[in-house]
């Protein structure tokens, strides 16, 4: 395969991925309407193991996310000062984003804005989902030194480390918690387990390290199977959990408990990645699917920023949802999925529109 050919499917597939990835972080900001609604379900229900399995599923947004900025940032080469340079764009975001979400928020409940209180809240906290742009920047910042890391990674060594991944992101923590008296901490790979480190490094990896054909289908079939065992031991370790948490009545009494949700996204996170990778390899697409990709593709981190606003702040859109997601039990259960995609689309829309304006299009 000629390099330029290689180029364009690795675009398309990103673009994809971006798009199921930011699709996944907008339902993890759902709350009790998605999220978090297994807190009002009854414990060992069918309607709570659906609700456990779709906020399980939608951990993978960030991750996927950092997995595309190492596989396209790791590897490249150029000078400190330009790496760095990355920074003062996310950071104006970071702080023009959080100053304008507060203001919504203080117009919305009737108070007073106060810029000193805001500025304190962003060095000690975040808003909300802009918790990711603070994350970004320690990846930019480290960048420099996980590109010495890795040019000593071969194919062996970073299989090993997946394995060792998976076993303190998904199996320490189950093990730690049925053992009688816990597990020592000093045993845990805490630094392996880091979404700013293991997944751009897992995305690096996937990319450079171990070859493209490795991954046919067959091998990509087994990851499934793996997956949705993964997905099987995380809803019953929620379930058991829950259960000792809030007593055996068989109601999570509103408690929600998100631990169990994200043990084995490493395994969702490196299953998805490379099944949209063979999918677009083997795949004929026309212009116009190969056009909207691209272009959606190019939406998601402005929908990222703005997503919030047409989820949560805008009363109308607000009260539409609220119909769609409280019409039946398909609503109630699929309904938020038409809300969050209905909001993915408005906020693409008017990303889209800004992108095109001039300054303005520089925040996207």
């Amino acid at each position: 395969m000629n390099d330029k050919l290689s180029n364009r499917l690795h675009f398309y597939y990103m673009d994809a991925l971006r798009i199921f990835a930011c699709l996944a972080v907008i339902f993890n900001h759902t709350n009790e309407r998605g999220f978090m609604r297994l807190s009002t379900d009854d414990l060992g229900s069918i309607s709570f193991f659906i609700d456990v399995v779709m906020s399980t599923a939608c951990k993978v947004g960030v991750p996927l996310f950092f997995m595309m900025s190492g596989a396209l940032l790791i590897k490249k080469e150029e000078p400190l000062k330009k790496t760095l340079m990355r920074i003062p764009r996310i950071l104006f975001d970071l702080v023009l984003f959080t100053f304008l979400y507060y203001i919504v928020d203080a117009w919305l409940l009737g108070q007073e804005f106060s810029v000193s209180s805001t500025l304190t809240i962003m060095l000690a906290s975040n808003y909300w989902h802009l918790w990711y742009l603070y994350a970004y920047i320690v990846l930019v910042i480290s960048l420099p030194v996980l590109r010495k890391m890795v040019k000593g990674l071969d194919e062996s060594t970073s299989k090993y480390l997946i394995v060792l991944a998976f076993f303190f992101m998904g199996i320490f923590p189950i093990l730690s918690k049925i053992s009688p008296s816990g597990i020592n901490d000093n045993l845990n790979l805490a630094w392996l387990t880091e979404n700013v480190f293991i997944y751009p490094i897992l995305g690096y990896i996937l990319e450079n390290v171990i070859p493209e054909d490795f991954f046919d289908k067959a091998k990509i079939i087994k990851l499934w199977v793996l997956n949705i065992a993964c997905f099987i031991v995380s809803a019953l370790c929620e379930y058991f959990f829950l259960l000792e948490k809030v007593g055996k009545e068989d109601t999570t009494n509103g408690y929600f408990d998100e631990r169990f949700l994200i043990n084995f996204c490493i395994v969702n996170a490196i299953t998805l990645y490379v099944t949209a990778r063979f999918i677009f390899k083997n795949i004929k697409m026309n212009d116009l699917i190969k056009n909207l990709l691209q272009e959606v593709g190019k939406d998601t981190f402005g929908i990222y920023l703005l997503h919030i606003w047409f989820l949560w702040k805008i009363p109308f859109l607000f009260a539409i949802w609220t119909k769609i997601e409280h019409t039946g039990a398909i609503g109630y259960h699929f309904g938020i999925l038409l809300s969050c995609i209905l909001t993915f689309v408005c906020a693409g829309v008017v990303t889209s529109v800004l992108r095109r304006l001039p300054v303005v299009k520089k925040l996207f």
